[in-house]
């Protein structure tokens, strides 16, 4: 297995595909091979040895191409470190946050064989 890194992501307005750009920068800088990509050009996971993976949340339901890609890719995805992040307080508010981290955990756990 190689030792390259897909950060892969799903936006709808640019803030999610902003943030992923940072990860991949990040990861670069710290000289690890990276390939950025949206998800819905992902078809395969087999070049990759772990997964960033980032959508949005908007009304509390996570953006449809994830969803697609954690059913798509399951087997691949159970084999490697997979990292994930969504996007949706709109304001720097704790309860905000709280209340996107909760969608996000309702929408992870239609996924149980991530954890």
């Amino acid at each position: 297995m190689s030792t390259l890194i897909l950060v892969a992501y799903a936006t709808r307005y640019g803030s999610t595909q902003e943030v992923a750009e940072t990860i991949a920068t990040t990861l670069r800088e710290h000289e690890l091979q990276v390939e950025f990509r949206p998800l819905r050009a992902v078809q395969s996971l087999s070049e990759y040895s772990a997964v960033v993976m980032g959508a949005p949340l908007y009304m509390f339901h996570w953006h449809k191409d994830a969803l697609h890609f954690l059913t798509q890719h399951r087997d691949a995805l159970v084999k490697m470190p997979v990292a994930i992040f969504a996007l949706g307080p709109w304001h720097e508010d704790e309860k905000e946050f709280q209340t996107v981290r909760a969608q996000l955990d309702k929408e992870l756990a239609k996924f149980s064989w991530l954890t």
